[in-house]
């Protein structure tokens, strides 16, 4: 399991993420799309994670709130040390459910409107966070 708890605690304090915006993410996804090839997907206003793709599957997503992102291994090559500085969190897979957070700390940074009653904070996968978000 991935545990999330240590890469989101900070962002509990506004100071932490002051100035951070969409187009921040934006830029940040913009800047790794370019050069692994990839797609970039968000819908300002209704998503708070910039996706990016290749031709088959989701391999990232960057915070619209907070300069935090979730990348596959391949993903995360293009995302680490770029011109945005990220809290990079390396997942197995967009689907596999191996990421676990306290439910509070998920309540006070990525997910403060809570989530449906199938979402595990114990098991979960980026996919999910995503979903739970939007």
């Amino acid at each position: 399991m991935i545990n999330l708890d240590t890469a989101l605690a900070p962002f509990q304090d506004p100071a932490a993420h002051a100035g951070w915006s969409g187009e921040q993410a934006k830029k940040a996804a913009d800047m790794a799309a370019a050069e692994a090839g990839y797609a970039v997907t968000w819908e300002p206003g209704d998503e708070e994670w910039v996706l990016l793709a290749d031709d088959t599957a989701y391999q990232a997503m960057v915070s619209v709130r907070y300069p935090l992102a979730l990348a596959t291994p391949t993903a995360a090559v293009y995302l680490r040390g770029g011109e945005v500085p990220l809290t990079l969190i390396e997942i197995t897979d967009f689907l596999a459910e191996d990421l676990e957070a306290t439910p509070e700390l998920l309540t006070m940074t990525v997910l403060p409107y809570g989530w449906a009653d199938d979402f595990d904070p114990g098991a979960f996968c980026a996919n999910d966070l995503f979903v739970e978000s939007v």
